[in-house]
């Protein structure tokens, strides 16, 4: 009875052992293919390193190029604001508006320009100079370029034609009465923004008609120097610099949105035109009978009184 149940049990001794070996070889299989997969991990994890560091050394010169664009076009945004708010000032001299506040705004707002163009200048000259900048870059550069030197022109002309009129118009000892333009009220909103302040302070000038004046003909006359040093040094040619959008794109898309004052007048102008034209050939034609009429009469009444 004993040998009979001793049997069974090595049995089960062998199969639990074979068992325990299989699971073993079970497990290193699967720890070997588990290091051959760490493995395959960790090269990938090397080359996307390898990528990540090669994208992040590439990166920042990508964000300083555009870094660069996006400050010079605020700056030339910056310039052309306060040329567009000096011209506006312009317009009011000689006219019943103008007065010494006028002229202090105006020279206020011409040097604050000149500090922007003298910026701008230094900003677009360095990079149009980077010979490592690519293509595209210096396509977008030199466009810049030539909207500054149109700004610049602009604010030339201003300050030349403030001279002229500012000679005309003294304001300490007038020779001469002031134009009525129609336009009226003070400048110093168009100065105050110009200057990014809310209210400017004025100060009571003495030589405002001839040290002012002075002045203006000497920074007319380096303005001028800075624009041909400016040619000297970038040599970009308007001519060859290819515009972004086509002639007249900002009008069409100002018209273009929704139904726009411009759109809405000029129908408004052409619908009646013809309607217009047809009522007065009618009235044309009447009155080109009783005219007749008239004639007919008078010269009925002439022959009778020939004639009694």
């Amino acid at each position: 009875m004993k040998l009979e149940t001793g049997r069974p049990r090595s049995s089960e001794r062998k199969r639990k052992k074979s068992w325990t070996r299989s699971r073993m070889e079970e497990k290193e299989e699967e720890e070997m293919e588990q290091e051959e997969k760490d493995g395959w991990r960790e090269t990938d994890r090397g080359e996307s390193d390898a990528w990540i560091c090669v994208a992040a050394e590439a990166l920042p010169w990508k964000l300083s190029t555009s870094a660069a664009q996006d400050e010079c076009k605020t700056m030339l945004d910056a310039l052309n604001k306060v040329t567009a708010c000096y011209r506006h000032l312009v317009s009011a001299l000689g006219s019943t508006s103008d007065s010494q506040n006028l002229r202090e705004e105006l020279k206020k707002t011409r040097r604050k320009a000149q500090e922007l163009a003298a910026a701008n200048r230094t900003r677009l000259t360095a990079l149009l100079k980077d010979k490592s900048i690519s293509n595209d870059d210096r396509a977008e550069y030199e466009r810049l370029w030539v909207l500054f030197t149109s700004s610049m022109e602009i604010l030339e002309v201003d300050m030349r034609r403030s001279l002229e009129i500012g000679q005309d118009f003294p304001i300490k000892v007038p020779t001469r009465h002031f134009i009525q333009t129609g336009m009226t009220g003070s400048t110093a909103t168009v100065a105050a923004r110009a200057m990014s302040m809310q209210n400017l302070k004025y100060e009571a000038d003495a030589g405002i008609d001839t040290t002012d004046l002075k002045d203006l003909e000497a920074e007319i006359a380096q303005l001028d120097q800075m624009m041909e040093e400016m040619e000297m040094k970038v040599q970009v040619a308007p001519w060859a610099v290819e515009a972004k959008l086509e002639a007249g794109a900002e009008l069409k898309s100002t018209v273009s949105v929704g139904n726009s004052s411009v759109g809405v007048i000029s129908i408004c102008d052409e619908e009646p035109k013809d309607g217009g034209e047809g009522e007065a050939g009618v009235m044309r034609i009447f009155a080109g009978i009783i005219f007749t009429v008239v004639l007919l009469i008078a010269g009925i009444l002439g022959y009778l009184v020939v004639n009694l």
